[in-house]
């Protein structure tokens, strides 16, 4: 009855164990199953010298009985058929070692069967996968404290996983699935070693006195001296439990692959984002179109809120997926954009602003001054046509600039001082173009008049000069 309650208490011990009380990383699991293995190295250690006490106590107590039965006591020479006695009461020893040595090996057998069939049923995605997703860390939080009453705490998953983007823009799996499956097999590996530490009853050194050596029964007693690990792992149902174990993780995994398909539009974008914001200046060099910066404006305002649906965290099967790293890093891809373009435009006003400014500086003294001389009315005259000309292409470029400050305004990023005090000498120089423009065309036939006299009576001065370098 001792042994057999003995056996009983080792048979609810477990190999592995997973936790119902929340999700872990492969690490902590790992960790938590050494853990597991030191307690249940003292417990089979225990139960190994408990069995053979148990067994070597019984062993002594019918051979003490045979003993004083038949009045044998030390340096008794005993007849042939006391002998005889002796043989039938050891071989009657050896079935019971035998059927112990069976009961423990039997156990130790049960208890990893069931151990690892546990942990089939651990590592098995229910029918429907349907992943439970949350956005926020917010959301997680509620989702931890909230209570229903009548309805159970759904059960942590098994594991946890952290999804995030190669260098090359790979979806990887933290944890990878192989790392996961090795690190299994190594603690079954090592529980295989623990379970190994009871000493075979058969083969135990110090009952071997009460064994009866039987020549037909060998190959039993060869087989009986095998260490128990051993015959576990050489067991048909030990291993087909084992692989299914491996078949339902690969299965699990594959339901968190397909689920991260969800990430890869936020990648695509990411990486387009990535190579078009060094580009921008390019993109925008020159005049720019209004309504194509609108329009990426728009385009990288809907990404922010596109992008704030990237899942925070999602329980799919077995696995808890973490998306928060990942988040945090493609999150200030559509705003690093929208930053971009807040701060190109003034640059591109600026550049606008100046251009348009160094013309006006250019042409607005000479439209608007007064030419003393011949030359400078030739070319006061040739400025006031090109810029007859060029006026309503100078009006348009004054109009584009007005257009990127009202942009500014509507989204409500500040104008530097700089460029509307542009703005002002932009609208004042062009007033002024404008009124000197029409001045100077008023002016014109005054002028030639004035000028052409001024040549007519420089024509006999030129000729004698002419005329005084024919002589020399």
């Amino acid at each position: 009855m001792k042994i057999k309650n003995l056996c009983h208490d080792v048979a609810e011990l477990r190999l592995i164990k997973i936790s119902n009380d929340k999700t872990q990383t492969l690490d902590e699991f790992i960790l938590s199953q050494q853990h597991l293995q030191r307690s249940l190295t003292d417990n089979l250690s225990e139960f190994s010298v408990n069995i053979h006490n148990a067994v070597r106590a019984a062993c002594d107590v019918i051979v003490d009985e045979f003993l004083k039965a038949n009045s044998i006591v030390a340096d008794h020479k005993m007849t042939f058929m006391e002998r005889a006695s002796l043989r039938s009461e050891c071989r009657k020893l050896t079935k019971f070692l035998k059927l112990t040595d069976f009961l423990v090996v039997d156990t130790l057998h049960d208890m990893a069967i069931v151990s690892v069939s546990e942990a089939v049923t651990s590592v098995r995605n229910p029918p429907e996968v349907n992943p439970t997703i949350m956005f926020t860390e917010e959301e997680v939080k509620s989702s931890q404290n909230e209570i229903t009453v009548g309805v159970a705490k759904k059960a942590p998953c098994l594991l946890s996983l952290e999804v995030d983007f190669s260098d090359s823009g790979v979806v990887t799996l933290t944890p990878s699935q192989h790392r996961i499956k090795a690190g299994i097999e190594s603690v079954i590996f090592q529980s295989l070693k623990v379970i190994g530490i009871p000493e075979r009853v058969f083969s135990h050194e110090e009952l071997q006195v009460y064994i009866m050596e039987d020549t037909d029964e060998q190959e039993d007693q060869t087989r009986e001296e095998v260490p128990v690990q051993d015959i576990i792992n050489q067991d048909e149902l030990f291993t087909q439990t084992n692989e299914s174990i491996f078949d339902n993780l690969a299965n699990a995994f594959n339901e968190v692959v397909n689920y991260s398909e969800v990430f890869s539009p936020f990648k695509e974008t990411y990486f387009a984002n990535k190579d078009e914001v060094s580009s921008l200046l390019d993109k925008y060099q020159g005049t720019i179109d209004i309504d194509m910066y609108k329009a990426d404006i728009k385009r990288y305002k809907d990404q922010v809120d596109s992008f704030n649906t990237i899942p925070f965290v999602a329980d799919v099967g077995i696995f808890t997926v973490h998306s928060d790293t990942l988040k945090a890093n493609l999150m200030p891809s559509p705003v690093q954009m929208m930053l971009a373009l807040k701060k190109l435009l003034p640059e591109l006003m600026k550049q606008s602003s100046e251009a348009l400014l160094n013309i006006m500086g250019d042409i607005v003294p000479i439209v608007t001054g007064i030419p003393s001389t011949v030359e400078d009315f030739v070319k006061k005259k040739k400025v006031v046509e090109e810029s007859q000309n060029e006026l309503e292409s100078y009006k348009s470029n004054q109009k584009h600039i007005e257009e990127m400050a009202s942009l500014m305004d509507e989204m409500k990023w500040p104008i530097p001082d700089d460029e509307k005090a542009h703005l002002n000498m932009i609208s004042s120089e062009m007033l002024t173009l404008e009124n000197g423009i029409e001045i100077a065309q008023g002016k014109e036939e005054e002028d030639a008049i004035r000028f052409s006299q001024d040549v007519e009576a420089e024509i006999p001065k030129l000729n004698k000069d002419i005329q005084f370098l024919k002589e020399r």
